[in-house]
């Protein structure tokens, strides 16, 4: 149906007003929530520029922990969420090339690159690696768990 027919029966039913006003967004909140929202926007970025570069990417870690562990709880398993996926986020996070990486864990590029792009399976190992190499922020439990849940999807 075309959009003047579509807007024509809708001209039957309503006025020109109401129909304007189903596709405008209503204010939500009043002058006082606005100012506490602002207030809390405020101190949220001066709290940001205030953070030093360690502190940044600790907090990049905790929020991609917390991410690892609510798509583990999810039941549905996606393959854009995958071990290869969040080990790339990790990367991003640590702000440092893929080589540097490689080298820390001790695993070559090539094999990283694959584990990346879900064409190699990782091991046990790499978890107990990750696991050190975050600072145990992320254990290796949660790596491992990313690992199960493929292979549970599979299985099935």
């Amino acid at each position: 149906m075309r959009i003047d027919k579509i807007y024509q029966k809708l001209k039957e039913q309503y006025s020109e007003d109401e129909i304007a006003e189903s596709y405008m967004i209503p204010e939500t909140g009043t002058v006082k929530e606005d100012e506490t929202q602002y207030a809390i926007s405020k101190y949220r970025e001066e709290r940001l520029n205030q953070m030093s570069d360690h502190e940044k990417v600790v907090s990049k870690i905790i929020s991609l922990k917390f991410q690892i562990v609510e798509h583990v709880k999810e039941q549905s398993f996606s393959f854009h969420k995958t071990f290869g996926s969040f080990l790339l986020e990790y990367i991003k996070a640590l702000g440092r090339s893929r080589k540097e990486i490689s080298k820390e864990l001790d695993l070559h590029y090539t094999k990283l690159s694959r584990i990346i792009n879900d064409r190699e399976e990782p091991s046990i190992e790499l978890c107990y690696r990750l696991e050190k190499h975050s600072g145990e922020l992320i254990n290796v439990l949660n790596w491992w768990q990313l690992i199960k849940k493929k292979e549970e999807f599979i299985l099935s």
